[in-house]
């Protein structure tokens, strides 16, 4: 991958090598083209990714190289807190709370039933999230918000979703610490774009204006996360964001035979979110025969599911689900997995 000055958008295909490329790019960047590891930033999804991620940089670069910061959204945003404590407003040695903690403070703030502390802060965080503070239509909810956090910060405390709201809060206000953290990573890698929200768009907006180097790299029709406010758009107008952006498509498929390609590429293809989608396969094997089962139910459905997949993982015994067994009869009618 040899573009490295200025936006870049990498189109990957199932089992086209996305890890890989990131990586490669990355290690490339400071390796051959004179990037210093602090220079460089890499944000995934989760923390597995993220050391995955770290895991293969540190094979690829030369020994004794510092490693370039890899990190969540939410890992970022306190890493920018932790140094920034002061300015945004946080008291030294603050941290964040467990999911217990939260949990109590709204039940004893509220005097709820566990159900309902649950659900009380799931609505709370999509509003947080979600609206300005003006804009919520309830004012017994956006006084529950407030209190929660006046809670949080009487306990040196933040939510899961202030590492979020509050290094955006304190960028926009100090356009000056902004400034900071664009000299600062001046290479910013972002894997699975397309699953990012409003407030990740934001935070990548305000790090990454027109013209930096932004290398997101994603597939719009691998977009999973839309019940948790990922939005694909934002994945589809990255031209419109970076005008000059280069845009590279990633078809060589690894992990299929070419028969399991091509059916999943006919199958997608129609509503296909990346015009003219094509999937070539580079593994070799007998053509397999793709077989359709249609099930009687909801529950037959699931149930074949369990089935299938024991048997492909090795055998029905209690290990085969990695010690997490699920069995088909632990399903509760009427309550089939999507």
């Amino acid at each position: 991958m040899e573009t490295v000055d200025g936006p870049l958008l990498i189109v990957a295909g199932p089992g086209t090598g996305k890890t890989r490329t990131l990586t490669h790019r990355i290690a490339h960047l400071i390796a051959e083209r004179g990037a210093r590891p602090e220079q460089c930033l890499a944000v995934t999804f989760s923390r597995r990714a993220a050391a995955e991620m770290e895991e293969r940089l540190d094979a690829l670069l030369p020994p004794g190289t510092a490693r370039p910061l890899v990190a969540t959204f939410h890992g970022l945003g306190l890493a920018i807190l932790t140094e920034q404590a002061e300015a945004a407003g946080l008291a030294p040695g603050f941290r964040v709370a467990t999911p217990m903690e939260r949990a109590e403070i709204v039940r004893d703030l509220f005097d709820l039933t566990p159900a309902k502390a649950e659900r009380l802060l799931e609505e709370m965080g999509k509003v947080r999230c979600g609206r300005p503070r003006e804009e919520i239509a309830s004012p017994e909810l956006a006084g529950r918000i407030a209190a929660y956090e006046s809670a949080l910060a009487a306990r040196s405390l933040l939510d899961f979703d202030d590492l979020l709201l509050k290094p955006l809060a304190l960028l926009r206000e100090r356009p000056d610490l902004a400034e900071v953290y664009r000299q600062r990573f001046r290479w910013i890698s972002i894997d699975e774009y397309q699953d990012i929200d409003a407030l990740q768009y934001a935070l990548v907006r305000l790090l990454a204006p027109p013209g930096a180097s932004l290398c997101a790299i994603g597939d719009p029709d691998q977009s999973i996360y839309g019940f948790r406010g990922a939005d694909v758009g934002f994945f589809l107008r990255f031209r419109e964001d970076y005008p000059e952006a280069r845009v590279v498509h990633l078809t060589r498929n690894y992990r299929s035979t070419h028969t399991l390609v091509e059916a999943a590429c006919q199958a997608i293809r129609p509503g296909s979110l990346v015009p003219e989608r094509r999937l070539v396969a580079v593994r070799s094997g007998a053509a397999e025969r793709i077989v359709v089962q249609r099930a009687a139910s909801e529950r037959a459905e699931a149930e074949l599911v369990v089935h299938t997949l024991e048997r492909l993982l090795g055998g029905t015994s209690y290990f085969s689900f990695d010690s997490g067994r699920v069995a088909a009869n632990e399903i509760p009618a009427g309550e089939a997995p999507e």
